[in-house]
């Protein structure tokens, strides 16, 4: 079921839209938004007035009525110190209260390298994460918390599931803990002819009782060696079977036009997409951030009873 996101606006959408806007940076796409007890944090990819592509990572803050509580700053000129290279695909999320920061060093270097740092209230050390038997090129890792470790959403489909295993000099080593599902994934995947899912925004606590969290992954089509992103709202459920992957059968996009694409193309070998970076949950609503076609963005707010009731529905239905 496709459905269109370009009309789910509210006051706060609007305000937050006029806030990034008014940051000065130059076509601002992919953001990652985040409720604090400040406000809202975004983190967001552009470029400053007058630089050149390739393309920098920002972020800002803003206080509970959308006002910038300071500047954006750069995340490539605080972290390129640090890692020696470019910050790309900043996504923001939250564990044990605080306001974290994650994001990969892109196609710059080969294998690439996933870092995380606290950045609300104050701003803590950098960290690398690592898994043994990761990919050469990786984007993103969805992060929580379980009995005081930092876990990961590694892979939805087929699930797989990381956890703290030491850390050490600045760096996270994780390991593998469970392929729950992982057959039943991969059968289902191929009897239904979806094209993969890939993980999308982080992670967001939903009902803390019952162990379960959302998220917006990523559909791709091809077509002549070009893809099409578009969004689909997910859960992940933990119990004592293990970790459990459902799905809906809606499709998001910004809107039927964006689907086409856009005129000015910084990756050839995109058609268009809804890139889904951003999902933040408050007491009764949730609030969605996404880039379209690398060019622009977008914001959406529902009722976080949206989220409640599709889960029943597809609370027997695995990926």
């Amino acid at each position: 079921m496709l459905q269109t996101m370009f009309r789910r606006s509210s006051v706060i959408t609007r305000k937050l839209t006029e806030a990034l806007l008014d940051t000065g940076v130059v076509n601002l796409f992919n953001p990652s938004i985040q409720a604090t007890a400040e406000g809202y944090s975004a983190a967001f990819r552009g470029l400053a007035k007058g630089a050149q592509k390739p393309f920098d990572s920002f972020l800002v803050h803003f206080d509970s009525d959308c006002a910038p509580l300071g500047r954006a700053i750069s995340l490539g000129e605080l972290f390129r110190s640090q890692i020696g290279t470019h910050v790309c695909d900043p996504k923001l999320f939250r564990i044990g209260g605080r306001c974290w920061v994650t994001f990969n060093t892109g196609h710059f270097e080969r294998p690439n390298r996933i870092f995380v740092a606290v950045i609300g209230p104050e701003l803590g050390p950098l960290l690398e994460v690592d898994y043994p038997d990761r990919t050469e090129v990786e984007k993103n890792w969805a992060f929580f918390e379980q009995e005081g470790k930092i876990h990961a959403l590694y892979d939805a489909c087929p699930t797989v599931i990381l956890r703290e295993k030491s850390r050490l000099d600045g760096k996270i080593i994780f390991e593998r803990v469970t392929d729950w599902d992982s057959k039943q994934d991969a059968s289902n995947q191929k009897a239904t002819k979806q094209p993969k899912v890939t993980i999308g925004t982080p992670l967001e606590l939903l009902d803390p009782m019952r162990n379960l969290y959302g998220f917006i992954g990523h559909r791709r089509w091809y077509w002549r060696g070009k893809r099409l992103y578009l969004g689909s709202p997910m859960t992940l459920k933990l119990d004592a079977e293990g970790a459990h992957i459902h799905t809906t059968s809606h499709i998001w996009t910004h809107s039927l036009r964006s689907m086409l694409g856009d005129q000015t193309k910084h990756n050839p070998n995109l058609i268009s997409c809804t890139y889904f970076s951003g999902l933040s949950v408050t007491a009764d609503k949730v609030l969605v951030s996404y880039g379209i076609n690398d060019v622009d963005f977008s914001l959406a707010e529902m009722p976080l009873t949206w989220w409640s009731k599709q889960t029943a529905k597809n609370s027997n239905r695995g990926m």
